[in-house]
Formats: C-alpha cells, sequence, structure tokens
C-alpha cells in the first residue's frame, strides 16, 4: 500500500514508473506457479510436468488434447485418468530408430517400407523385426530444449518441430530461430505478453498485476488477461483510465466464460490505477456526485454508490453531501443512508416543480416544505414508505439548523410532529403460521436447498432469530462455551452494533462445528475467518457471504417449494419474518417477557411487546371465558339468564371429549399436540397413594374401553393418546399395589415410607 503515496508525482507515466517494481517491469509476465489467484497449478494428467494454463486445471498441450475429446464424447474424470502424460513430440516405434513419428508411429521412412512390404499387417507387430535405416552417421538432434528427437532432412528440428517451425514463419514473415525459440518457451506455460500495448498501458497492465500478485483476491486466468490486453491494443487508447470498467467491459465479445474473468481485469485493475493516480479517501470522493462507499471506508460493499446527481439544485445537493457524510461519520448503516438519500430526491424533485424554485437556503421556506410533504402523498402510496421519506426530510432540515451548516435557511423550514400521515399502525410482528412452518421445516424440502451453508444459515435464523446480514457475517469461532460446557451463538447485531449471544442445544453446535472444519479445509492455509465464506472474491476466507446473496437463493428454493397456506392459496415469505417467527414461538411457550427480550437482543421491551400483544394467552382465555368458546373456536350460544346455561356449557365441552383424565375428560382437539398426553399422570410432581387405587383401576378400565371404540372406529391418533395414560395408570396402579400404607407415589415411583396421616388428605 506504501505505492498510494506515489499519487503525488509530477505526472501520471511518473508515478506508474515509480510504482512498478523492477521485477514485474517486464515485457513478458509470468504468473507464478501454484497461485490461486492464476488458476496456474500442475496438470492435473498424472506424469506430466507442464503447468494448468486455465481453470480446466490443464496445460496447454492436454486441454487441446481434452477439447477433440470431449467433441468425441468423452467423459472428463476417464479421460484424465487414461491421458498420456506425454507431451513432446515421440520417436518412432523401430528399436534404435530416433526420428520423430510421422503415421501409424512410425517415422516417415519405416512408414513408406511398412507400406511397401507389409501394409496388411499390424505396424507394431512389423516394427519389432524391422530394421534400423542404414545411417552414415548419427544425425543432429533437434535445436528446441527438451526435445532429444533426430533433426528432419536437412532443418535443424526434429519433424514434429520442423512443421511449428514452418508454420511460424507463415505466420510470422521475417522471424528467425531465435524468434520461434522465444515463442515456444512462452507457449509451453501461461505468460501474459504486454509487448505489443503503448507504453502507459504497458506500465499500468504491470502495475495492475503486481498488485494482484500482491494483494489481489479474485480468480482469473492467463487467457482471460490475454482477452483482456486484445481490447486494450485493439482500442487506440493511450491509458486504461480513458473509458470508465463498463465501457472497456462492453468492447469485450462476449459475457460469459472467459469474458467474466477478462471483465474483472478491468473492472478491479480500473480501481487499482485510479486510487493509484488520483488518490481515494473523502478528498477524492466529495466533490463527485457519485460516491464509491469502497472509498470512503465500506469495503464490505465494492460496487456500491450513493448518487448525488438527482439532487438538482446546487445548494442543495452541497448540504445532501454534507448530511450523507455526517451520517456515515456517526456509524449509521449504509442502507438507512442510501434510504435518507433517496429521500432528498424527492425533495429536489418535489422543489423543481414548484413555481417559486428556491435558488438558495434562504429562498427555501415552509411552503416548500408543504408542497414536498404534498408530493409524497402521490408519489409514495404506501404509508410506511411515506413516513421514512418525511423522517429523513425531518431530520435532515432538523441536522442543517443544528449544525449551521445554512445559516440563512429560515427557522421555520422544518416538519413538525402534526406533518406526519395519519395511518394505521400495523404492528411490526408478521410471524409465520405454523401451517406453512411445517413445510419449510420439513427435513425432505430443506434437503432440497442446493448450498448446505445456505441451508444451515436458513436453520440459524429460524433456530436462534438472527437477521440474515448476523447470520451470514458469523465468524468462524462463533460457538462458546459458558461454565457448565452449554453451547451459545457469539454473533455481532448489526442493528444494534453491538455482541450478542444466544443458546443453542448441542445437536445445532455440532452442525456448525462442522461447517467450521469444511471451511478450514477449503482454506487449508488457515487464513479463513467467517462461517460462511463468500465463493467469489475471496481467495483467503475472509469475506462472509452477503445477506443479498442468501435472499437471492432463498426465494429461488421458496420458488421450487411453491408454500401454501391452510386455505390451498400460495404464501409469500421473506427471511426476517423467521425472526418475528421466533419472537412468537417463545412467546407460545411462556418464555418471560423479558427473557425473550435478551434473547432476540431487543434494545427496549416495547420492541418485545409486540408478540406478547399479539399472542396473549391470558387475553384469549378470558375472552373465550366470556364469549364461551369451545375447544373449536365456535360460540355456545346461550341466554344469560338460562338457568343452565353453565350445565350447558359444561355438556358442550364434555361432548368434544377425546381423552379420559382421572376426574373427567379432556376437552382438547386431539389434533392439537399436548406436552403430556394426561398432564397428571405422566406428571413428575403427581402424588398418589394406595388410598386412590380404586379411582385408579376405574379410569384404567374406562379409558380400555375407549381405546376398544377408537380402534373399531378407525381412529388411530385418539387410540394411540390414550394408550399412553393406559401404560402409565399401569405403572402407577403397580406403585401402589406393592405400596406399604405409609408409601406414596410420585412420578409413578414408590418413596420411602412415610406415616401414613401425611397422605390421608390425598
Amino acid at each position: 500500500m506504501a505505492a498510494l503515496t506515489l499519487a503525488t508525482a509530477g505526472s501520471p507515466l511518473g508515478a506508474l514508473t515509480a510504482a512498478v517494481r523492477p521485477e514485474y517491469r517486464l515485457s513478458v509476465l509470468v504468473p507464478p506457479r501454484d497461485n490461486r489467484l492464476f488458476n496456474n497449478g500442475p496438470c492435473q494428467v498424472t506424469g506430466c510436468r507442464h503447468t494448468a494454463w486455465s481453470r480446466r486445471d490443464l496445460c496447454g498441450t492436454h486441454t487441446i488434447r481434452w477439447f477433440h475429446a470431449r467433441q468425441a464424447g468423452a467423459d472428463r474424470d476417464e479421460w484424465i485418468a487414461t491421458a498420456s502424460p506425454l507431451t513432446t513430440p515421440q520417436s518412432c516405434i523401430v528399436d534404435g530408430c530416433n526420428f520423430g513419428r510421422s503415421r501409424h508411429g512410425l517415422c516417415g521412412a519405416h512408414s513408406r517400407r511398412w507400406a511397401r512390404d507389409e501394409p496388411a499387417r499390424r505396424t507394431t507387430d512389423w516394427a519389432r523385426t524391422a530394421a534400423p535405416l542404414p545411417l552414415a552417421s548419427t544425425p543432429a538432434r533437434c535445436s528446441l530444449p527438451g526435445c532429444d528427437l533426430w533433426c528432419h532432412s536437412r532443418s535443424q528440428f526434429c519433424v514434429s518441430d520442423n512443421a511449428r517451425w514452418t508454420d511460424f514463419r507463415k505466420r510470422q514473415p521475417g522471424a528467425g530461430v531465435a524468434d520461434f525459440l522465444t515463442y515456444v518457451q512462452r507457449s509451453s506455460i501461461p505468460v501474459i505478453d504486454v509487448s505489443e500495448l503503448p507504453p502507459r498501458i504497458t506500465l499500468e497492465v504491470q502495475y495492475i498485476f503486481q498488485c494482484w500478485v500482491e494483494r489481489g483476491t479474485k480468480r482469473t486466468d492467463a487467457y482471460a488477461w490475454t482477452r483482456a490486453l486484445g481490447v486494450l491494443r485493439d482500442s487506440g487508447a493511450t491509458s486504461m483510465l480513458d473509458l470508465a470498467p463498463e465501457d472497456w467491459v462492453r468492447r469485450l465479445p462476449g459475457t460469459t466464460g472467459l469474458c467474466n474473468y477478462s471483465a474483472t481485469v478491468f473492472r478491479w485493475g480500473w480501481v487499482q490505477l485510479d486510487v493509484l493516480l488520483n488518490g481515494t479517501g473523502w478528498e477524492r470522493q466529495y466533490p463527485l456526485d457519485e460516491w464509491q462507499l469502497a472509498q470512503i471506508g465500506h469495503p464490505k460493499h465494492p460496487k456500491r454508490t450513493l448518487k448525488f446527481a438527482p439532487v438538482t439544485q446546487p445548494w442543495l445537493r452541497d448540504l445532501a453531501k454534507r448530511w450523507i457524510r455526517h451520517r456515515l461519520a456517526v456509524g449509521l448503516a449504509v442502507t438507512t443512508v442510501g434510504g435518507d438519500l433517496m429521500a432528498l430526491h424527492h425533495l429536489s424533485d418535489s422543489l423543481d416543480r414548484v413555481p417559486d424554485t428556491p435558488t438558495g437556503p434562504a429562498q427555501f421556506s415552509r411552503h416548500h416544505v408543504e408542497a414536498c410533504l404534498a408530493a409524497s402523498l402521490t408519489r409514495y402510496h404506501n404509508d410506511s414508505s411515506r413516513v421514512a421519506v418525511i423522517n429523513s426530510i425531518r431530520t435532515f432540515l432538523r441536522d442543517v439548523h443544528q449544525f449551521e451548516w445554512a445559516p440563512t435557511l429560515p427557522a421555520s423550514t422544518m416538519v413538525h410532529r402534526d406533518d406526519y400521515p395519519r395511518h394505521t399502525r400495523l404492528m411490526p410482528a408478521r410471524a409465520i403460521s405454523e401451517f406453512v412452518m411445517a413445510q419449510i421445516e420439513s427435513p425432505t424440502r430443506l434437503a432440497t436447498m442446493p448450498d448446505p451453508a445456505n441451508r444451515l444459515v436458513l436453520e440459524l435464523m429460524i433456530r436462534c432469530g438472527l437477521r440474515a446480514v448476523d447470520a451470514v457475517d458469523l465468524a468462524l469461532d462463533c460457538l462458546v462455551d459458558d461454565g457448565e460446557g452449554h453451547p451459545y451463538l457469539h454473533y455481532l447485531n448489526h442493528k444494534m452494533k453491538r455482541d450478542a449471544y444466544v443458546p443453542i442445544d448441542d445437536e445445532f453446535a455440532g452442525r456448525v462445528r462442522q461447517q467450521r472444519a469444511e471451511v478450514e479445509a477449503r482454506f487449508s492455509a488457515g487464513t479463513a475467518s467467517k462461517l460462511f465464506p463468500g465463493r467469489f472474491s475471496n481467495i483467503d476466507g475472509t469475506r462472509s457471504l452477503t445477506a443479498g446473496g442468501f435472499r437471492h437463493a432463498f426465494r429461488q428454493w421458496l420458488t421450487r417449494l411453491n408454500l401454501t397456506d391452510e386455505h390451498g392459496n400460495q404464501v409469500k415469505v421473506t427471511p426476517h419474518q423467521f425472526r418475528h417467527t421466533f419472537g412468537t414461538r417463545l412467546i407460545n411457550q411462556d418464555v418471560p417477557q423479558h427473557i425473550v427480550q435478551k434473547l432476540m437482543d431487543h434494545v427496549s421491551p416495547e420492541m418485545t411487546n409486540h408478540y406478547a400483544r399479539l399472542h396473549d394467552k391470558t387475553l384469549r382465555a378470558a375472552w373465550a371465558k366470556a364469549r364461551k368458546i369451545n375447544a373449536e373456536g365456535s360460540e355456545v350460544q346461550l341466554g344469560d339468564d338460562h338457568p343452565l346455561a353453565d350445565t350447558q356449557w359444561l355438556r358442550a365441552g364434555i361432548a368434544r371429549a377425546k381423552q379420559t383424565l382421572p376426574n373427567g375428560f379432556c376437552g382438547m382437539p386431539i389434533r392439537s399436540d399436548c406436552e403430556h398426553a394426561n398432564p397428571c399422570l405422566s406428571c413428575p410432581l403427581f402424588i398418589t397413594t394406595s388410598a386412590f387405587l380404586p379411582q385408579h383401576e376405574a379410569q384404567l378400565r374406562a379409558t380400555l374401553t375407549l381405546i376398544d371404540q377408537s380402534d373399531a372406529a378407525g381412529h388411530g391418533r385418539i387410540a394411540a393418546k390414550n394408550r399412553q395414560i393406559a401404560t402409565n395408570l399401569n405403572r402407577i396402579i403397580t406403585a401402589c399395589q406393592q405400596c406399604d400404607p405409609g408409601q406414596a407415589v410420585v412420578g409413578g415411583r414408590q418413596t420411602e415410607s412415610e406415616p401414613a396421616s401425611e397422605f390421608h388428605a390425598g
């Protein structure tokens, strides 16, 4: 990074010359072997000593051979396993002959002899008895390094290399043997040739290559560089900075395959040059009408920008820049600041539409604010969007007054609380129904999500109530244990900007540990720091998946899932709803509200209170009692003055009974799941004695009768629930029969002998 200080050099060419170190100031740049950024490790064919050229992990020769084999329908893995590692010309198969092969494995002379003498015989059989050629002296060896074959005729190369030499002279008239030797040497390994580029572009490419080797984060290969250099060479430009990155990308011959890597060369390399020659930070970005967030302290947003051009009034644009810079400096989220800027776009547009458009802060009056508020009514049909825009404008005007950025701005130019629209205050809790959640949480359906990392992120959001931005950014060492060995998930609450912890079970902790092991195996150098590393621009594992990328994958998965509600209608689900569902489930399970607040890391009880208001069981029970609602949710119609009103209400519940109880029946709908089939009989704190043996035996008989009736009617679920009750009763009856008068049965087990008087009351 020290090279960035050279931006103050006298000229761009001088800055480039000083920045490019001597080892990179070459006409032929050679990517380091085994460098992950250039995909140039060893060739995958066993025994081949050449360097791989491309993302296929094959050298140049084997890449061409595989291309022809693929055209013939070969399987890649099988072809690599059986391919010959030999990439240099081979000698004649006749013993003692070192001429290069011409046809059928034979040199030219032996091929003619075989065709004349025994053409019907296999060449391999014929070669075993064939005599060597009569030679006056041993021919000279081929001039190419690494080739030991005899020279062909009067040439200084073997027959194969002589054909390459002939073709090279046709393509480059006037080239000599030295040029051919250099060409062959370059074609045997991946190289980047910058010899035909203009002087400044040559230095620029050398500098980009130097930066890529030393601090690059994106993969590429020599093919992509060669394609990009061809565009630069044919453009006639003198500098890569003459055009914007996307203008260079549009000149590429395509948008897929190798051109994706070539586009990366332009986009990433252009930024490196711009930083070197023009600097970075606020000094560079502030005067511009489009800020690159990555250049002002937000590297996690490499492509995101803030555009001020829609703010057409110069005085308002200056205030907007000052305000947005202040918002970023105090640590507000990029998404929040982006929304603030969109509100200023609306303010500027509304000022352009009024007859007396203000030419400065002094002319910006209260009636302009009112015009802006009125315009928001037609532009933003959603109440929440209108409130967000008005709130941003209100904060903007408040800060302008407070920090005295525009002393001439009238004090009355502001937004008051009474200016907010009267709208229905919808509760933010948007929990997903359990009917839909059952579809999402189905193991078979979860298994259809293609990426296991995205699947684990989804389950983290469901089980722990994390936001998507918090879940994807988990650190590799996010698991911590308390003093008793219980696992907790440690994460950063990006909204509150603080650490947070949530307990998880051992099984889920094991899956998190498995994900960590897979990441450590993937980045064997030990540089990974994220539990869910991104797949792109992340050579060392220090960048995480993006929340936007997860949401995109989630939407694609939901499209295939085809979720429906209880009525068969299609359902739209957003990832953030899982957080609301998590809070709702905790409230439904009677977790105290202050505990829910801690688990969800809410800043105030009011945030958690939304879930309690929507799912207050006490409120529901009181309402049902007052309205006399039965187990199926239907209202029991009884007159208040009817003498049997209470009796009929009781009978309405008994008529729907499906489970026996020691002193009555359970009226819960059989489709509902209860933690205990019979709360008393399965409760570990249920106390009984042998004095209650007749009641237990009578209940067992009633239960067995109900089981028989349920089996006969085909009600398997009813029978199964009552079999559990019968099992508990048998255990209790057996324990009571074995009790002494002074013993009790607690939770179905006998206790030590106690005075009988302690249990006479039951």
